[in-house]
């Protein structure tokens, strides 16, 4: 069983053997559930309640255990604790840095994990921070990786996605559009958290039963990736007041970390780049989407437009400058918000 994943592809097979073995009621011993999708890790863990759990005697039957406060001790009578009434325990331990514990904790919990009883399922669950591994660890790490399989779920594929927000906008009795709702996963992120509150704000503003771009732009927040496209956008198109009515959002979005948007213009100015070439050599957008590592179809469709007013010799001096400023920002007492302004205006110069 695997601990990390060679590529997307093998991430999402796992998540789906662990969905069919809720689903028929054969869970593993354990699992290792993290990723970025907040909304379908906790979705997932409430379906594996529910296979495990009869509702009666859960009190008995459901452990939770705090993992920045763990003690072994307790994990070991929490797993080793027979059902009452029911055949199955679940133990769940919430952000539990696995890797980090001391050397006595591990050499008990390599003990625990190579024999879970079978009528315990141990989960370790990751929500305010990431699972992590360390192959210098060794015994731990092969036995953690013949325990259970890691479940990663991140963002989820293009067309799951926009099937999905299809469904939730028909709750609320509305329809959308395939590349409405690819725009709108643009523009508010992939991640099902955000999208469930934006996708009730459009609900509640709109007056048809279908949704619109313009009812979409109304009132949905733009994340941080979509309002830097609107900035290099602007730019583009030398539309200097807007790049820096867009900057000013940006400011005010990032109030406590500023160097994010930074990293954001580098990262957008290399997307940039990379569609430059691929237009070049007369690549498509699925191309495009590996070579950014993007879902959306809208996204590659966007960069490869947006890019064609800009000349690869600038994209290429846009990313140097972005450099240079990161620099700036690390090694001198110039605040942040002073050199991305600087930047800007580089920018805007063409130097």
């Amino acid at each position: 069983m695997a601990l990390e994943y060679k590529n997307d592809s093998d991430a999402a097979a796992a998540f789906e053997k662990f969905k069919k073995e809720v689903k028929n009621g054969k869970p593993a011993r354990m699992y290792i559930i993290c990723g970025k999708e907040s909304y379908l890790k906790e979705y997932w863990l409430i379906e594996l309640r529910k296979t495990l759990l009869d509702g009666v005697f859960d009190e008995f039957n459901h452990r939770r255990l705090d993992g920045e406060q763990l003690d072994i001790r307790k994990l070991e009578e929490a797993v080793e604790s027979l059902p009452s009434f029911a055949p199955f325990t679940l133990v769940e331990v919430r952000d539990y840095d696995l890797f980090k514990c001391i050397d006595e904790d591990a050499s008990r919990l390599i003990a625990l994990i190579s024999d879970l009883p079978e009528w315990c399922c141990l989960v370790f669950y990751y929500e305010s921070m990431d699972f992590k591994t360390d192959k210098r660890r060794k015994k731990l790490y092969a036995a953690l990786e013949a325990a259970g399989p890691v479940i990663r779920i991140d963002e989820q594929g293009r067309g799951q996605l926009i099937r999905w927000i299809q469904r939730r906008f028909e709750a609320y009795g509305h329809d959308i559009s395939d590349s409405n709702a690819d725009y709108l996963s643009f523009l508010c992120g992939g991640l099902m958290t955000n999208l469930l509150s934006e996708i009730e704000k459009i609900s509640s503003y709109s007056s048809t039963k279908s949704i619109t771009r313009e009812g979409i732009d109304a009132v949905a927040v733009p994340v941080l990736d979509a309002a830097v496209f609107s900035l290099t956008d602007s730019l583009a198109a030398h539309n200097y007041p807007k790049a820096v009515s867009v900057l000013s959002e940006l400011f005010l979005m990032k109030r406590d970390n500023p160097s994010q948007i930074l990293a954001a213009v580098a990262a957008q100015f290399r997307r940039l780049y990379a569609a430059k070439i691929a237009k070049r050599l007369n690549r498509d957008t699925a191309f495009l989407k590996k070579v950014v590592s993007s879902n959306s179809d809208y996204y590659a469709r966007k960069l490869l437009s947006s890019c064609i007013s800009m000349g690869e010799a600038y994209l290429a001096s846009a990313i140097r400058l972005c450099a240079e400023t990161d620099l700036q920002l690390k090694s001198t007492t110039v605040g942040s918000e002073d050199l991305i302004i600087t930047l800007l205006v580089k920018l805007a110069l063409r130097e």
